[in-house]
């Protein structure tokens, strides 16, 4: 059986492989000047995106294999507390530098801005519980998903070149992805029972993360190049995906990886 501790590795040697083939695709592939796919280039470029999905999808495959057993907290480690309130402060400062290719008005923005705030308070309230003594709510986190799904139909109603502009699948198919594991998270939190494995947990959290550290560093390396033309927009530095996407592989290494203390810390809420 494959073990989670091996497949964390196989995860960031894929959100790398990622990465680079990101790069290389808006590098070599696209018109800098429109960002879109250069029809010279299109069986390279299709051939760059393929791949990366396929890491994405490999560490997605991989982790239905994963037979560690759940070893669920009373609270979380106090790593993974920090990781969640940078989280928080990532997503709001992401909420007020909106991309220039999103709208700012409408009832869609409206209802991602709202949903968004309820989720930083959502990730603060949740690394403060590794810090201070109380309990978590059940449902805390359905209104990630709720932030998740309008800023979801933020973006699918804006590009109208949705399907033409690489970035902008990678986007739609990281919330989604997103989606699914905060889906998830929220049903293991609210369980009654505790040792129940998910098995879609894993495989949407791993494929999670290395679309989330993937975009993030995709877009700082075309920034500090100075080839930001190829994003198609004004796409800002999204440092809530980096934060997303290592808070994702921290819960699961906090709660998933058997230690010596999992007996100690499982509490059955």
């Amino acid at each position: 059986m494959l073990r989670l501790k091996n497949l964390l590795f196989l995860t960031l040697a894929a959100a790398l492989g990622a990465t680079v083939s990101r790069v290389c695709y808006l590098f070599f592939t696209v018109t800098e000047s429109t960002g879109f796919l250069d029809q010279r280039m299109r069986l390279t470029g299709l051939l760059l995106i393929g791949f990366s999905l396929l890491c994405a999808l490999i560490c997605a495959a991989f982790g239905f294999f994963v037979k560690d057993t759940f070893a669920h907290r009373q609270r979380p480690s106090l790593l993974l507390g920090l990781a969640s309130v940078a989280t928080a402060v990532a997503l709001a400062v992401a909420l007020f530098n909106t991309p220039g290719s999103l709208p700012t008005t409408g009832w869609q923005f409206w209802f991602k801005q709202l949903f968004g705030l309820a989720a930083c308070v959502t990730f603060l309230v949740y690394g403060l519980s590794s810090f201070l003594s109380f309990r978590v709510p059940n449902l805390l986190f359905v209104f990630v998903l709720l932030y998740l799904i309008f800023q979801t139909i933020a973006v699918f109603t804006s590009y109208a070149t949705l399907a033409l502009i690489g970035e902008h699948l990678f986007d739609l198919l990281q919330m989604c992805v997103l989606m699914l594991f905060f889906l998830g998270l929220g049903k293991f939190i609210s369980s009654p029972d505790k040792n129940r494995p998910l098995p879609y947990l894993i495989p949407t959290g791993l494929a999670s993360f290395v679309l989330c550290l993937s975009g993030f560093f995709t877009r700082l390396v075309v920034r500090l190049s100075g080839h930001g033309g190829v994003l198609h927009g004004e796409y800002p530095l999204m440092t809530a995906d980096l934060f997303l996407g290592l808070f994702i592989l921290l819960w699961i290494a906090d709660h998933l990886l058997p230690n010596k203390q999992s007996a100690a810390q499982t509490t059955d809420e």
